[in-house]
């Protein structure tokens, strides 16, 4: 189900009811936040969803892949985290997130991705990821923190890898 949420009073609305992509709890208030997409299924999604995190998911028994687009950042992060938790506390036990179509990840982004590490390991649920674009990859090298996460072969079969 593709839903809309405000980053900043966490509304979530479903796409079908909602009268526009402003928060109309924030614009209540005087604020123009604009609802960011979060999707359980894939969407049709254009160049326009650059700067935004586009997540979404397939999963066969209670194995999870989250396809992520866009770029995870401290409005999207949270929504990242949200979603890992939502699987995990639903009795997932494998979860990837396929970061091929992400762009930009900033400290926030990073936090969330290793706090999906930590609530895995917690859930006793596998956690891995795909290698992302060159700078997020450049990032994960930078920060020191690709040792601590397990990447998976990409589709073409090869592994760019911590682990």
């Amino acid at each position: 189900m593709i839903k809309l949420k405000c980053m900043a009073c966490g509304l979530t609305v479903a796409y079908r009811e909602s009268r526009g992509d402003l928060c109309p709890r924030c614009l209540g208030g005087g604020q123009a936040v604009q609802l960011l997409p979060v999707s359980d299924r894939p969407s049709r999604t254009s160049q326009s969803t650059i700067g935004r995190l586009s997540i979404n998911s397939k999963h066969q028994d209670d194995k999870h892949t989250l396809f992520l687009t866009g770029e995870i950042d401290v409005a999207s992060a949270p929504v990242l985290a949200a979603a890992i938790d939502e699987l995990c506390a639903g009795g997932a036990r494998e979860i990837v997130l396929d970061l091929c179509g992400v762009e930009f990840v900033d400290s926030s982004g990073l936090g969330a991705i290793l706090q999906g590490k930590s609530l895995c390991e917690r859930h006793n649920c596998a956690y891995s990821l795909t290698p992302a674009q060159r700078p997020v990859e450049r990032m994960f090298d930078m920060t020191g923190v690709k040792g601590r996460l397990h990447f998976r072969p990409t589709a073409r079969g090869t592994l760019r890898s911590g682990r």
